[in-house]
């Protein structure tokens, strides 16, 4: 649903599989902007309206020397504020990494 949601143009934050809040507003505003009715009662329109069956949710993706380029930080805090505090995207853990590399990808013309 959060890929679907991002290539609707609402972003749901860091794609991580979770329906988190972000997600839920970004699934309310969908369906407010669509004129559907939220709850599982709509679930056949949501669908519908994000184009299922049309848009493939998975798709073939090559791992690009810009993917990988370092440099890389030298450790890597456990804790989430300390992670923050790291700068560039030089600096970005394997988690965040593959979250922009996701995005990214989710934004290749894959709409």
């Amino acid at each position: 649903m959060q890929i679907l949601l991002d290539r609707a143009d609402l972003s749901t934050g860091e794609i991580e599989g979770k329906g988190g809040k972000n997600s839920r507003e970004a699934l309310a505003a969908f369906q407010a902007a669509r004129g559907l009715a939220p709850g599982a009662r709509s679930r056949k329109a949501l669908l519908q309206a994000f184009g299922a069956g049309a848009v493939k949710p998975i798709v073939s993706y090559t791992i690009t020397p810009e993917d990988v380029a370092g440099p890389f930080a030298a450790t890597i805090p456990e804790d989430a504020t300390e992670k923050s505090k790291q700068s560039g995207g030089c600096c970005l853990d394997w988690d965040q990494r593959t979250a922009l590399r996701d995005t990214r990808h989710a934004r290749r013309g894959h709409r």
